[in-house]
């Protein structure tokens, strides 16, 4: 007979997790754009690890609560439902952020138009010769 799932599978409760010093988690980061890419696909895979796991707390909720309503699962189930929201919605921020990184990276790969002196030197006086016509 197959052990049903509880909250406690789903959140990853049940398995024995070793504690992780400082020195494990200090990070180098220059603010390189592979940093970024690096964070963006650590943070995207947590999002959407919480978002799916809510979403399967949440469809056991419903039945719980139907099953015996209870003030208190009701305001649980209610923090999940926000929760979720706020994690589908911290997504879709991540996105439109990392759209404005790349939109940034590309806009500094594009080479420069330099003007020369001689360009400068010209436009100046094509300038005075507009002026001096204006001016007759």
């Amino acid at each position: 007979m197959r052990k049903k799932k509880g909250f406690e599978d789903k959140l990853g409760l049940d398995e024995e997790v070793e504690p992780v010093s400082l020195e494990e988690v200090n990070v180098i980061s220059h603010g390189s754009i592979k940093d970024a890419e690096e964070d963006y696909e650590q943070v995207r895979r947590a999002l959407v690890t919480t978002i799916v796991r809510s979403s399967e707390i949440i469809d056991e909720a419903a039945i719980a609560i139907k099953q015996a309503p209870n003030g208190m699962m009701v305001k649980s189930f209610a923090d999940l439902v926000k929760s979720m929201k706020d994690s589908t919605m911290g997504l879709l921020e991540m996105h439109k952020e990392i759209r404005k990184l790349q939109e940034i990276k590309q806009e500094e790969q594009k080479p420069e138009e330099k003007k020369t002196v001689k360009t400068n030197l010209t436009e100046i006086i094509q300038l005075a010769k507009e002026r001096e016509k204006r001016a007759q």
